[in-house]
Formats: C-alpha cells, sequence, structure tokens
C-alpha cells in the first residue's frame, strides 16, 4: 500500500483517538508479503497492548517509510520482570485484536515460541533469516528502553544490526539521548518520531482493571472488549 504523501510531508500528531475497532481478515497475518523491503519490528511485552503502541506504530511507517511493521510480543524480557495477569496466548491475542485494522501491520509470535530469554540480538537474525527479501531493518523502541541499550546482550553487534526507530516518552529527557548513546555504541543509527504521543503505560492500564476503573480510551475497543470479558489483570 503506497505511503499518504500528504501524510509524510505534512505529518498528522498522532493521539490516542486513532485507535480504531474496525477489523480486518487475511490469511495469515503472520508472513510478511515478499513484497516488503523495509520492515520495523516493534518488540514489547504489550501487557496489554494499547492504542500509544497503535499510534507509535503507525507514524514509524509514515515517518519512516516502512512497507511493514512487524509485532513481536517478548517471551522471556530480559531486562524486567513480567508482570503477572495475561498469559502469552492472551498478550499475543491482544496484538492480533489491535492491529488487525490496518493493513500494513504484521505479527511474530518467535519470542513466544523461542525457549529461554528473548535478546534483541536472536530475533533481528531470525527474522532476517526468515524473510531474506527484507533489505533494511528497523527496530521501534521507546525512549525510556533505548537508553539501556548499552546494557542489552551483545550491546555493541546489537546496536548496529538495525536502524533504530525511537519514540519519546514523557518520563524521559531526549537531550542529547541518542549522542550519549552513540559515544558508547558507534554503531548507532536512529531516527526520533515526531508528531507522536506515548503518554499511556501498560502498567497503568493494569493498575486501572485491578482497580476496576474505564480503561477504554486508552485500549482499542476490540482489546477492550476481551480484557473484559477474560478479568484480565484484575487478580
Amino acid at each position: 500500500m503506497p505511503l499518504n504523501s500528504r501524510l509524510c510531508s505534512q505529518p498528522e500528531k498522532f493521539t490516542l483517538h486513532h485507535c480504531t475497532d474496525n477489523i480486518r481478515f487475511m490469511t495469515d497475518l503472520s508472513v510478511l508479503p515478499d513484497s516488503c523491503r523495509r520492515v520495523g519490528i516493534f518488540g514489547g511485552t504489550f501487557n496489554p497492548v494499547h492504542c500509544g503502541h497503535v499510534a507509535v506504530a503507525q507514524r514509524s511507517l509514515q515517518q519512516c517509510h516502512l512497507d511493514a511493521v512487524l509485532w513481536i510480543p517478548a517471551g522471556l524480557p530480559p531486562h524486567k520482570p513480567l508482570a503477572s495477569g495475561a498469559s502469552n496466548s492472551d498478550r499475543l491475542e491482544m496484538v492480533k485484536l489491535a492491529m488487525a485494522n490496518f493493513i500494513q501491520f504484521y505479527w511474530s509470535d518467535v519470542e513466544l515460541r523461542r525457549s529461554g530469554r528473548s535478546f534483541a540480538i536472536d530475533t533481528i537474525a531470525q527474522c532476517k533469516a526468515n524473510y531474506p527479501w527484507v533489505r533494511e531493518w528497523s527496530w521501534i523502541i521507546g525512549a525510556d528502553a533505548i537508553a539501556d541499550l548499552p546494557t542489552w546482550h551483545r550491546a555493541a553487534e546489537v546496536a548496529g544490526c538495525c536502524h533504530w526507530i525511537v519514540a519519546p516518552r514523557p518520563d524521559t529527557s531526549s537531550d542529547n539521548l541518542l549522542e550519549a548513546l552513540q559515544k558508547q555504541l558507534p554503531a548507532l543509527q536512529a531516527t526520533w518520531l515526531t508528531d507522536v504521543e506515548w503518554a499511556v503505560s501498560s502498567s497503568e492500564i493494569r493498575q486501572r482493571l485491578s482497580q476496576g476503573q474505564a480503561i477504554a480510551d486508552l485500549v482499542p475497543e476490540a482489546v477492550s472488549t476481551y480484557l473484559l470479558e477474560k478479568h484480565l489483570y484484575t487478580k
């Protein structure tokens, strides 16, 4: 699907209301078409996925001229414990529901199926092996997470094996962040996303659910329905 040139030249500010519950149906959204040449990996626990994630993925497509975003829920995160309240299959299903209306969004359970900790270097290597027609890989990440990149497994290698698309976070200062990281990891090449808001957090949604508070404006409608029907994060 061609990019909307109007949005590329005059970027729209993506906020939570861009989340939608219209569902599309395709044969297999776990398989990237061989027409994709530039792909962004969107990794994370998605515990649960929310409208901020969707807005960041949309903006990454448009600003960075990607052909697709490949959503990859983390299996066993190496840097922080996975909060309880939802199974791996629940997290994957919610990702599928959140992305179902977007024809350039795909998903992979590569980390959920892999034993051991979910290291980015392994995920990128497996994606490159699975999709050899992709010429350029990017990794979509929040500013808070990329700040810890020097502590990642084989950090010097992972920094240079893809391009990094960084979404600003209200709790992380962007001042000189990339410059400081590049001093430690010279191979790092990164782009700041503009005109996108990622103010909501999964932890806030989990807390709201545990307290019986509304989440309708924070997650896609289909995800909200799934969360409430399965009583996730309520115990």
